[in-house]
Parts: C-alpha cells; structure tokens; sequence
C-alpha cells in the first residue's frame, strides 16, 4: 500500500489495488490500480485517476502539490513489460503528460524544487533528469 502526503499538508494520495477478472486469453488475472485524492485533514475523498494496464511503483508531488508524478508498470502474460510515467493535474484528475520510452522500470521520482524538472531511477540505477517544459507542462 503505498501513500504521499502533499508539500503542502492538504492533499494524500493513496494507491488501491483493484481486481479484475481474469482475462478469457491468459489464466492470469489482471491487477489494476486506482490513485486516490484525500483532502486533509478530513480525509474526504476528492478525485482518483486510473492507472490502466499497470501497477504504480512510486509517487511524488510537485513542490507546489498541483501535480502528481506516477509510475506505471505494464504486465501481461507472454508479453514484454512496458514503462512509463504519468504526470497528473490534482484538480481535474487529468493525465497532463506521459513519459514513456524507458526499458526498464522506474523505481523512483522526485520533482525539483522549482518544479521544472523530473527525476526517474531505473531498476538498474539510471538515473534520468527530464524537462518538464518539453512536455508543456507549467
């Protein structure tokens, strides 16, 4: 169960594991995730994105607690993984950007302190430093 408190205080997002069905193709069952949006300190429910198709490993607010980093992880039988960030906007519970691109999964986050840029770490230590701008993302 994995959980971030906003800079700010106001905001906690946890992460639910929901369970589908199994898919008629595999024998697998098919995990999805759900990031919730808690205002504090009433912890009333707020909004929630869906992370479809994958798992989310890691999770970090901007400085300013407007957006949130999320990393996702694909799995499905006989299939290669794939990884990617999501970047969403906390107050439309939009999907804002999505980085993709990586061969390995993204194990951690974190946003400047300007909130201009995003850090990613690969499983294998890579350590990636995107620019937010590229991305239009303000």
């Amino acid at each position: 169960h994995k959980f971030r408190v906003s800079p700010d205080g106001g905001k906690l997002v946890t992460v639910k594991r929901l369970q589908l069905p199994p898919d008629p193709d595999s024998q697998a069952k098919r995990p999805q995730f759900r990031v919730e949006i808690h205002r504090l300190p009433s912890k009333e429910k707020v909004g929630e994105v869906n992370v479809k198709g994958g798992f989310t490993r890691a999770l970090a607010f901007s400085s300013d607690s407007r957006l949130l980093a999320t990393t996702i992880t694909t799995w499905k039988p006989d299939e290669p993984s794939e990884y990617w960030i999501s970047l969403w906007d906390l107050e439309t519970c939009g999907e804002v950007a999505h980085i993709d691109g990586y061969d390995k999964s993204v194990s951690q986050i974190a946003f400047s302190a300007d909130g201009k840029r995003l850090a990613s770490t690969l499983s294998d230590t890579t350590t990636l430093v995107w620019d937010l701008g590229q991305f239009h993302v303000e």
